[in-house]
């Protein structure tokens, strides 16, 4: 009975393989409820494509095209496939990597008339975060700490989150692929614990995606911290394979089984449609379904975790933000994403809005009413872009271009069929110093929010 509504296809995705066609049928030999088709919207400058998509000589007009033509055959397919036992969705997983993502989402959402979105942030100052440690090295050394890397995240996905209101809220915690040991500060909680209050009072589901299993994370996201804080405050949570092809629907399903048991998660939700409309569904006692079983999911052991899940990660209580120092954002090519310029010392507004997301959640004023986490100020550095170029020392880009396409990878990439991403168990966990970070006055506050 589980389900899943997030999945792409190698026809449609280049880190992909596979047919749409092949997913489909795998997620109904399987007995799914629900399963939902969502594919990536179409990034729209040539800066934001993936190395694999230059090499393929791709532009943004292709991507828009691949989408569409993604729409038409995931419509042909329901209306093959779906049946009373399996309800098939067309979605799509959304970026964010400037604002006017947000305002694309809204017309490809009507244009196709999308079933539902999976809201999702996979960049942070147009870099990805889920592609490369070398990438993810790249945004820290822009922004000058994790830290900041965390706070422009979540800052980015609230806004995300209130533009949007997704039905279904992707990958919570990406951010912590690279750097899954890094504590989470007091003011990181804080932004955290808005994001899920701006999910409870939508109504969106929050997906334990079990993809992050593959790329060797001792948790699916969002990991046992956030889901015990979510679950503090009645989110509703649904499953997720993340699939990138037809062997990987319900990819480590009977270690997400586990995990479902382990965090107490007894009841999950999914979407389906009735008489037109998409309505949310219950599915109590998810875990001693018969689809577990029936399809040997069921692990040797499920009242044992993950050695590595035996790791402990500390729950930090809220305290107001104070800003980081001085980071610096920049523009990227598709296959060398950063250059580092130093960054003027007084606050901007780009045109009346930030350049980038996540560094100005106040941008979107809700109600009339104003949020303390909104009011919260940021440094010009954070929004700065350069126009020089983009350069990276010491990184390879071929080598890049192989480890995003082969099978035999060398480091973490975006999307490497078994991931090869080694925990280092022994990270520190020691508190952030609030020295390392400076005040800015309110009254600087961008835009005079």
């Amino acid at each position: 009975m589980p389900v899943s509504l997030h999945s792409h296809s190698g026809q449609y995705c280049q880190h992909a393989y596979g047919e749409l066609e092949q997913v489909i049928q795998k997620a109904i030999d399987m007995g799914f409820v629900c399963f939902g088709m969502s594919e990536h919207m179409p990034r729209s400058q040539e800066k934001d494509l993936y190395p694999e998509e230059v090499e393929l000589k791709y532009t943004p007009s292709c991507l828009a095209t691949t989408y569409d033509n993604f729409v038409s055959n995931a419509q042909r397919l329901i209306a093959q496939y779906e049946t009373p036992n399996t309800s098939l969705l067309l979605g799509m997983e959304t970026e964010y990597i400037r604002l006017s993502d947000l305002d694309l989402v809204t017309q490809l959402r009507t244009q196709h008339q999308i079933d539902y979105i999976v809201g999702s942030v996979h960049h942070v100052a147009e870099v990805p975060v889920d592609y490369s440690d070398a990438m993810y090295t790249s945004i820290e050394h822009m922004l000058g700490s994790t830290e900041t890397v965390f706070r422009v995240y979540f800052n980015a996905q609230y806004e995300m989150l209130k533009i949007l209101k997704p039905e279904v809220v992707g990958h919570f915690d990406l951010v912590r692929l690279f750097r899954p040991y890094h504590p989470l500060s007091k003011d990181v909680w804080g932004l955290i614990d808005r994001n899920i209050q701006c999910i409870v009072s939508y109504g969106g589901l929050v997906e334990i995606n079990s993809r992050a299993l593959k790329k060797n994370l001792p948790w699916p996201y969002p990991f046992k911290d956030i889901v015990q804080r979510m679950m503090a405050c009645n989110v509703k949570f649904t499953i997720s394979d993340d699939s990138h092809g037809p062997n990987d629907v319900a990819i480590h399903y009977d270690k997400l089984r586990d995990y479902l048991l382990e965090m107490g998660i007894g009841s999950i939700y999914y979407l389906t449609k009735i008489d037109g409309h998409v309505i949310t569904l219950e599915i109590p006692n998810v875990a001693y379904h018969s689809f577990w079983s029936k399809n040997n999911l069921v692990s040797s052991s499920s009242s044992s975790s993950n050695q590595s899940s035996k790791q402990s990660l500390t729950i930090m209580p809220i305290s107001p933000l104070i800003a980081a120092p001085s980071p610096v954002l920049t523009s990227r090519s598709p296959t060398s994403p950063v250059s580092i310029q130093p960054a003027p010392s007084r606050l901007v507004n780009i045109d009346g809005q930030p350049k980038l997301p996540g560094a100005f959640p106040s941008a979107f004023p809700t109600n009339n009413q104003s949020n303390e986490m909104d009011s919260l100020p940021v440094s010009e550095s954070e929004l700065v872009i350069s126009d020089g170029g983009t350069e990276r020392d010491n990184i390879s880009n071929d080598a890049e271009i192989r480890d995003h396409t082969s099978t035999q990878t060398r480091g973490a990439n975006h999307e490497s069929p078994e991931g090869c991403y080694i925990l280092d168990e022994s990270a520190s966990n020691s508190d952030i110093d609030d020295e390392e970070f400076v005040m800015v006055e309110a009254n600087d506050v961008l835009g005079g929010y």
